[in-house]
């Protein structure tokens, strides 16, 4: 288990964004795979779009701003593995934050569509037509990347929850 006292006010603010960003955005992922495709769902998807790369956005921001402030150092009295399975978590989530909004990105490239965030263009259309195998790749991806963030997302509160409960046990 680790020691998260000594994080700053911008990394637990960055931390909370992004984790309420990356819970509705699976969250609402999973509800438009069930929206009909049409005008609806189209407009839904420039929602998810816009708020997926803004989340990836703030995602690469933590990820610099971690690298600058550190990881937490292992709580006293914690086993080696508990503090190494948390920090692989950690990394992997990290890393999955990011990996998510790219893969998102790549699926709208391969579809042959612009991204934007709330009709601001940020990438334009790069392809003439949708690329069939490319974009199925990319559609696998993000959605096998969001069922691993979702588990390790699980793991890492289960972490959370066992840290907690550590600490009132020792009180």
């Amino acid at each position: 288990m680790l020691d998260v006292a000594r994080y700053s006010r911008l990394s637990r603010a960055l931390h909370w964004l992004v984790a309420l960003g990356i819970f509705s955005l699976l969250t609402f992922g999973v509800y438009l795979s069930f929206v009909e495709s049409g005008t609806d769902k189209t407009r839904l998807v420039q929602v998810h779009k816009s708020f997926g790369v803004i989340i990836g956005l703030l995602a690469v921001i933590r990820i610099g701003w971690r690298t600058r402030e550190g990881f937490a150092s292992p709580l006293e009295g914690s086993h080696l593995w508990e503090w190494q399975l948390a920090r692989r978590v950690q990394i992997a989530m990290l890393a999955a934050t990011v990996a998510m909004p790219v893969s998102g990105i790549l699926t709208s490239i391969t579809y042959a569509r612009p991204v934007a965030v709330f009709g601001v263009p940020v990438i334009p259309k790069l392809l003439d037509e949708k690329n069939a195998t490319l974009n199925d790749l990319a559609s696998t991806a993000h959605a096998g990347i969001a069922i691993l963030l979702a588990c390790l997302v699980a793991a890492h509160i289960g972490g959370a929850l066992k840290h907690k409960l550590r600490m009132r046990h020792r009180a």
